[in-house]
Parts: C-alpha cells; sequence; structure tokens
C-alpha cells in the first residue's frame, strides 16, 4: 500500500505544516522539470535496449521520490534540501520474472553496475508482497540512475498493495502465487488482533500497524532463510521471531560468524545469524 500511504502522509503534512509541505513541493517539483530531458534520453535508451533484446517492455516511468520521505530526511539532520538524495529514479516495467533478471542482465551490460546497490526482492519477495529489483547504475552522462525491474502485476501490487482485493474484486488480480501469501498476511493481523486482551486492544492495533509499515531489514539463518524485521530489531528480536523458547534462552549470538552483541541493532543483509 506504499502508493496510498505516500499520498496520505502527503496530504496530512499539508494539513499540519503547510510551510513544510509546500517548500518540499516546490523544490520537488523543480527537480522533476530538471530530471525530464535526462529522462526522455536514458527512456529512449533503455527501451532500445531491451527490445533490441527482444524483451517485452511494458512500460518505461519515472518514479520520483514522495514529499514526506523528504520531509523526514530534512527533520534528521539534513542542513537544507539540496543535501537530500537527488538520483533519478525509474520503473522498468517488462513481461514476466524472468524478463526482469534478462533486462537487468542487459542494462548492466549497457551501463556501469554502482557496486553494492543491487536488492532481488522477487526471489525473496517482503513480507507486505512487494517484489522487484532494484539496482543503480551509472550513466554515460555521469549521474546515478536508480532502476527498478518488475512486472506490471508486480507494480500494481507496489501501488495499491492489499487493497487491489476490493479495487479489483471479482477479476483474477493476482497469480496463485500472490494470492496464498495475501491470504496469510490477512490471517495473521486478524489473529494478531483477536488474541489482544480487550484493555489492550488499541496498543494490540497499533503494534500490527507499525509492523506492517515500519522500514524493514533482511537477515538469513544459517540455512539461507530470510527474516522480515522492523529496523532497529536486535538479536534478540530474531530469536523471538524463529521460536519465543528461542527467545526465552538466548545467550549470545553470531552474525556472518563472529559474536555479536545481543543489544546491538542488527543490518540489512547479515548472513548467518544464528542464535545459541
Amino acid at each position: 500500500m506504499w502508493e496510498v500511504k505516500s499520498e496520505l502522509e502527503a496530504l496530512s503534512l499539508e494539513v499540519l505544516d503547510p510551510e513544510a509541505y509546500h517548500l518540499v513541493n516546490r523544490e520537488l517539483t523543480t527537480l522533476n522539470y530538471e530530471h525530464q530531458e535526462l529522462f526522455n534520453m536514458i527512456s529512449g535508451q533503455v527501451m532500445e535496449c531491451l527490445v533490441n533484446a527482444d524483451i517485452d517492455v511494458r512500460d518505461v516511468k519515472p518514479a520520483p521520490e514522495n514529499i514526506y520521505t523528504v520531509y523526514q530526511d530534512l527533520r534528521a539532520g539534513y542542513k537544507s534540501y539540496k543535501e537530500i538524495d537527488r538520483t533519478m529514479r525509474l520503473v522498468v516495467l517488462v513481461d514476466d520474472p524472468i524478463a526482469c533478471y534478462t533486462a537487468l542482465g542487459h542494462l548492466h551490460q549497457l551501463w556501469r553496475a554502482v557496486p553494492n546497490r543491487f536488492d532481488d526482492y522477487i526471489s525473496v519477495r517482503r513480507d507486505n508482497l512487494y517484489q522487484s529489483l532494484h539496482t543503480t547504475v551509472l550513466h554515460d552522462s555521469g549521474a546515478h540512475i536508480k532502476i527498478r525491474l518488475r512486472t506490471v502485476e508486480m507494480d500494481e501490487v507496489a501501488q495499491v498493495g492489499v487493497l487491489a482485493r476490493w479495487l479489483y474484486a471479482g477479476t483474477p488480480q493476482w497469480s496463485r502465487g500472490i494470492a496464498e501469501p495475501l491470504d496469510l498476511f490477512f490471517e495473521t493481523i486478524n489473529e494478531s488482533i483477536n488474541n489482544a486482551e480487550p484493555y489492550g486492544l488499541v496498543d494490540s492495533v497499533r503494534g500490527v500497524v507499525q509492523d506492517v509499515f515500519s522500514e524493514q531489514i533482511r537477515v538469513y539463518t544459517p540455512r539461507g532463510e530470510a527474516i522480515e524485521l522492523p529496523h532497529g530489531a536486535t538479536a534478540i528480536d530474531f530469536a523471538y521471531n524463529i521460536h519465543t523458547e528461542l527467545g526465552n534462552e538466548v545467550q549470545q549470538a553470531y552474525v556472518n560468524d563472529m559474536l555479536y552483541p545481543l543489544n546491538r541493532p542488527l543490518r540489512n543483509g547479515g548472513s548467518g545469524a544464528d542464535c545459541p
């Protein structure tokens, strides 16, 4: 529900802090105007590259930063808007998941990939059903370009998420592979709310909402299984996610085969997390 969330945040900011809203909105509008010529050139190059490779490209569209995210960055300590990440972002829509990987390979041949800026959310789908390939490339112009590759179906899920269940009622919006985890998603939320004590219902609902919408990190078990945790989670949170008894008894943790403090927040991509 990222697009819905972003729209609601922007509307709320406009009411609560109109001066900040109009400042950020004006700067983003200017940035989008500045990016237009470069976007037209890059999108044409992407289309030409992928079409020549016999890849069915459905669309190439800009993905500008949302107002509230920029506002949060400013509040987090940036001195001015000019210090905010101004990297161009675009989304490439293709026919099927395999085409996403094929297109990625061709684009990395066209422009050099920026190291350590790649994420695969297709093979390891996020718990909120989001799927996409994320990469950053160095364009011939010298600009860094953030590219998201996904299918049309993945893009619809990214925009409206679980709302598509009602917006497209009666239509085969998702494949079984998407529908099954969606049903599990609802069951988890219902179970969390139904198991709450009446006097703690508000806190329980708030906790579920925070879990769903908070920034997530992904860490891996020694067997390579991905675990999604809220930003700031520790090895103890990881242990409880595996099993309550493990959380109750954990005494030490290892990350990447090295002893790791139990009270230190975990970071994205840590592999081999183990809690004996």
